[in-house]
């Protein structure tokens, strides 16, 4: 069974966008739930505007992504990367 860490959240701008507020996410709601950001920016050559990154067990990252703890982003998918051996 694979072991997942690492979980990348692809995303577009909402129409109330604001760089402070997805920051402001990233510095605060990822530690509450025993994430670490690992990256916050741009993604390149995907039909989505951001990319995020976040490292932690899965457990966490279960209970991490509900709609009140969701990066402020929109038309959100998500892919999950670790090692094929746990």
């Amino acid at each position: 069974m694979a072991k997942f860490t690492h979980y990348f959240i692809y995303g577009n701008a909402p129409e109330d966008f604001s760089p402070d507020k997805l920051e402001e996410w990233g510095t605060t709601v990822p530690k509450k739930h025993n994430m670490e950001l690992v990256w916050l920016g741009v993604s390149y050559g995907t039909t989505e505007d951001f990319l995020v990154i976040l490292k932690g067990k899965i457990t966490d990252y279960e209970k991490f992504y509900t709609i009140e703890n969701a990066p402020p982003i929109v038309g959100v998918r998500s892919t999950m990367g670790g090692s094929l051996r746990s």
